[in-house]
């Protein structure tokens, strides 16, 4: 029985570990300036802000992009992104 019992805290003392934020404090992650992001040759891209304009490379990204709202920040898409009716107003 006490086995089982220090069995039992010593999994519960892990999973309580595993939960914690490892010292990482979010704030300081949100209030970053700039955004970089590494392309698929390597080559580091920083933006001083979010991007504001989308250009859509596939169709289920153009119907994707209008599902979550933000139809109206592409620019341009692919030949193939036919739906919503509100893509084809994009060239």
């Amino acid at each position: 029985m006490l086995k089982r019992v220090f069995v039992l805290l010593i999994v519960l003392v892990f999973v309580i570990a595993g939960c914690s934020t490892n010292g990482s404090n979010n704030d300081e992650v949100m209030n970053e300036t700039s955004i970089e992001v590494v392309d698929g040759l390597g080559k580091i891209i920083t933006l001083s802000e979010p991007a504001q304009k989308i250009v859509s490379l596939a169709a289920s990204n153009t119907e994707i992009l209008f599902a979550i709202g933000a139809g109206d920040q592409i620019v341009a898409r692919d030949d193939f992104s036919n739906f919503p009716e509100a893509a084809l107003e994009i060239t």
